[in-house]
C-alpha cells in the first residue's frame, strides 16, 4: 500500500553509524535515535519491518505508555533487560508463542507488564527531539482509544 505524505510517519536514514527516526503521529513530530549499539538484533528486526502501519493503544498494564502490536514475533532476539524505561526510551518486546512483537513508548512513569506480570524489552529508540510532547501524544491516544502511525523510509527530515 502506498502511503501519502504528510501523515503519521516514522522514517529512518543512516548518517555514518548513527540512524535517526522521524516519528509523526497526528499533530506531533518527534526525532529518535536508533540504539543500534545497545540492541543490534532488535534494531535490525524493527528496521526490517519498514514501511509499516501500526495502531498504538494505551498500555493499560504498563502505566503511562502506549504500545503497538507489530505482527510476527522476534523470539530469536530474546527478552531485553529493561522493564522500567524512562520517558522517551522506546522498547521492543520480541513476543512469544501467544503474543507477537510489541513496541512500547513511555510518556510518564512506566512498568512494562502484562496481566501475568512484568515484561522486559530491548531499548531500540530514544526520543531526542519533542520528548516534552510525548505526554500529549499519550493523552490523545488514550482519548481516541488508539492512533494509527505509519512508518516509511525517507530522506533527512531536517535541513
Amino acid at each position: 500500500m502506498a502511503l501519502a505524505w504528510p501523515g503519521p510517519c516514522i522514517a529512518y536514514m543512516r548518517i555514518g553509524e548513527i540512524m535517526d527516526i522521524e516519528m509523526k503521529a497526528g499533530p506531533y513530530s518527534f526525532l529518535a535515535r536508533l540504539e543500534q549499539d545497545l540492541s543490534p538484533a532488535a534494531c535490525d528486526w524493527l528496521m526490517e519491518r519498514l514501511p509499516a502501519q501500526w495502531e498504538f493503544l494505551q498500555g493499560r498494564w504498563s502505566g503511562h505508555a502506549v504500545f503497538a502490536r507489530l505482527g510476527g514475533t522476534a523470539k530469536h532476539i530474546g527478552n531485553g533487560g529493561i522493564s522500567r524505561p524512562a520517558v522517551g526510551q522506546i522498547l521492543l518486546y520480541g513476543g512469544n508463542d501467544d503474543v507477537g512483537g510489541e513496541l512500547l513508548i513511555p510518556y510518564g512513569p512506566t512498568r512494562f507488564a502484562c496481566p501475568s506480570g512484568e515484561l522486559s524489552g530491548h531499548h531500540v529508540l530514544t526520543v531526542t527531539t519533542g520528548q516534552e510532547r510525548l505526554a500529549d501524544l499519550g493523552a490523545l491516544i488514550h482519548e481516541r482509544g488508539g492512533l494509527s502511525i505509519s512508518y516509511r523510509r525517507c530522506s533527512r527530515p531536517w535541513s
